[in-house]
């Protein structure tokens, strides 16, 4: 596997992404997210010839509740250890994100074997008077609800956000996610049922992740006002498995 390719995951976090829908064409899918899907929404990859694309997604105005826009990509196998990262830009919904009823679903990543949890991570972008909020949602099989969540204030409409999902029975399983920071540097939080871990072997490992808008709660849907959200610098570990061809990658 190419030292190249995974070297970038501990490069210093940047804390400015594309602010606005990018101009420029034919730029290059951020692998591997190279599915879309939209309804009731747009889902625009965007960016400057040659360079990775940044995805602006955004819902209709006055949208039913299953208005969406994201992409996606579904592995060949579960994995037992995935990291995720990008840049968010909520700087044009930030206005009307002002209590915990107006929700939208960011990413998710999806179970194997769903299950009674049938996501292994969905996080969550919701208001409240001292800021926004992400809540993530982890597989968590000590729980009635199968799930264990976790709030992360954020104090900035632009954030470089990291997620590790780790798939595992007992205190081996856990999810880690860093704001504005790197991978080497000490994890923003934990979510792992305060310590005694997640316990989510059963869910089989991550087969699918999506990016994007998704799940609005009908308040957002209310006052949104076709508005969007843009992720850049997206980056995932499995991007090695689908971007690049093997052959290359032999040394």
């Amino acid at each position: 596997m190419s030292i190249k390719l995974l070297s970038r995951w501990f490069v210093s976090a940047v804390l400015v992404c594309a602010g606005g829908v990018l101009r420029a064409q034919s730029c290059l899918p951020p692998q591997p997210f190279v599915h879309s899907f939209q309804n009731l929404g747009v889902a625009a990859l965007q960016g400057a010839a040659d360079a990775p694309c940044a995805l602006s997604s955004s819902l209709n105005s006055a949208a039913g509740p299953n208005a969406a826009a994201f992409v996606h990509y579904r592995r060949p196998v579960p994995t037992t250890s995935v990291r995720y990262s990008f840049c968010m830009d909520s700087t044009a919904i930030a206005p009307f994100l002002t209590t915990a009823t107006r929700q939208v679903q960011l990413f998710s990543a999806s179970a194997a074997n769903p299950g009674d949890a049938p996501h292994m991570l969905q996080v969550i972008l919701y208001g409240q008077a001292a800021g926004t909020v992400l809540r993530m949602y982890a597989a968590c099989a000590s729980q009635a609800s199968h799930l264990c969540s976790v709030n992360q204030l954020l104090t900035q409409n632009v954030n470089v956000l990291r997620f590790e999902i780790n798939v595992g029975a007992g205190t081996a399983g856990s999810v880690r996610y860093w704001v504005n920071a790197d991978f080497t540097d000490p994890p923003t939080g934990v979510d792992d049922n305060h310590g005694t871990g997640l316990d989510n072997a059963a869910s089989g490992g991550v087969i699918a992740a999506e990016l994007g808008l998704s799940s609005a709660t009908p308040l957002f849907r209310t006052y949104n006002n076709g508005a969007a959200v843009v992720f850049d610098q997206i980056q995932t570990s499995d991007d090695v498995l689908f971007w690049q061809n093997f052959e290359l990658d032999q040394q």
